[in-house]
């Protein structure tokens, strides 16, 4: 598999506007893969309720072109990074977790990703989504446990609302951390029920990613144990 990622114009960068050379040389790459951040600012637009997010859609279209392009029964699959809450700095995760209004600003603008994706795709898996980078990691380094306590329904409801999403949210989903994981599974299949989607590991997840300059073999399973733990 080759991946892409999407070349876009500095100069009008949040009008989506792709590079000029970008489908050719995806094409050219035989790329089965481009990823792209949704929204305009890489990391959720978490100040406001975007209007729209010509990224995802570029980055839908540009998919069916290079797949066009390139032909041989090849299937390009258009890939969103998108933040729900931004933990990628060094700062403690606390007042991300805990801000309701940029909470439900990036419920609200995951929404409005998915709606794009289903709107521009013919395809039976109309995107991919990799949600939220950093965040496992850093609730791992910081220790937090599945019931540490955070806003959750209020902000879900909110941007549910908001995108005129006319569900009620489930009891199962808890203001807590494990109910916040939940809460953005559930909203993907809510919303766009078709796409695949993953959250991401880090390597320093477990405080520190020096031990990959540790040479006994058994430290990457010990560390992969320990990350996944975490995780279930």
């Amino acid at each position: 598999m080759v991946f892409g990622n999407l070349g876009w114009d500095s100069g009008n960068a949040a009008s989506g506007a792709i590079r000029p050379d970008s489908r050719s040389s995806h094409i050219a790459a035989q790329a089965s893969s481009i990823f792209k951040y949704a929204g305009n600012d890489g990391a959720g637009d978490l100040g406001e309720y975007l209007s729209d997010d010509p990224a995802t859609t570029s980055t839908i279209e540009l998919a069916a072109k290079v797949e066009t392009g390139i032909g041989h029964d090849l299937t390009v699959l258009p890939i969103m990074i998108s933040y729900t809450v931004e933990l990628s700095s060094d700062s403690d995760p606390w007042p991300p977790l805990h801000d309701e209004q940029r909470l439900a600003h990036g419920f609200g603008n995951l929404i409005l990703s998915l709606q794009l994706a289903k709107q521009h795709s013919t395809k039976p898996v109309p995107a991919g989504y990799i949600v939220n980078p950093d965040f496992l990691g850093a609730c791992q380094r910081h220790s937090l446990s599945p019931d540490y306590s955070m806003p959750v329904r209020t902000p879900l409801q909110e941007a549910l609302q908001y995108r005129n999403v006319d569900v009620a949210v489930p009891d199962s989903i808890t203001n807590t951390l494990s109910g916040y994981v939940l809460a953005v599974n559930w909203l993907i299949r809510t919303v766009a029920e078709k796409v695949t989607f993953g959250w991401q590991a880090n390597l320093w997840g477990v405080k520190s990613a020096a031990w990959i300059y540790n040479k006994d073999p058994k430290t990457p399973a010990l560390i992969a144990k320990e990350t996944a733990d975490y995780i279930k």
